[in-house]
């Protein structure tokens, strides 16, 4: 009886790790699938565009029998060169910066497991201490020094560059051959 309520624990233990996970990909499919929604929208505007593009265009035969040729003002043709251009440049530049923020995304979830690795150690660590009764002593040890006032700060630079002065003074006269006991 006591294997089959363990058996349960864990069992609900696991679904909720399963549900978690699926909210997790839940979100990730929410989060990308503006982007699909977006393409939708966009390709009915972009199909007014295309209709537009396709009246300007007039089939002519070929003389030859082949495939068909398209005639296009000089003014709809650069227009559609330039749609073509800002196309090509926005997909490459989608393509890059998601690959950019996938990486990212890699980067974010790695750093997240370690930090929670980290954590659970730091409680194993407090744990440990509290059962040795040593936590307060480790607290004192790693505790932050006074932080020094700006007057004592002062106090200190001056003191240093006294002395540093002081034994520069003091090379000097050797140097010179003027001792104290000459003096």
């Amino acid at each position: 009886m006591e294997q089959l309520e363990e058996r349960a624990v864990e069992l609900a233990g696991q679904i909720e790790q399963l549900e978690a996970k699926e909210k997790v990909q839940q979100d990730r499919i929410d989060k990308y699938g503006i982007r699909a929604d977006g393409i939708d929208k966009i390709s009915k505007e972009v199909s007014a565009e295309v209709k537009n593009v396709k009246a300007a265009a007039t089939p002519i035969k070929s003389i030859f029998g082949g495939e068909e040729y398209v005639k296009v003002k000089k003014s709809e043709w650069s227009r559609i060169v330039a749609t073509f251009e800002k196309a090509l440049t926005r997909n490459k530049l989608l393509d890059k910066y998601e690959a950019k923020i996938a990486e990212l995304e890699k980067t974010v979830d790695y750093l997240k497991t370690r930090m929670e690795k980290f954590a659970n150690r730091i409680k194993e660590m407090k744990k440990f201490l509290t059962e040795k009764n040593l936590l307060h002593e480790f607290l004192y040890l790693t505790r932050k020094p006074e932080q020094e006032t700006m007057q004592d700060r002062i106090d200190r630079k001056n003191a240093e560059a006294r002395a540093k002065n002081k034994q520069a003074d003091q090379d000097g006269r050797r140097k010179r051959g003027i001792y104290e006991h000459n003096i």
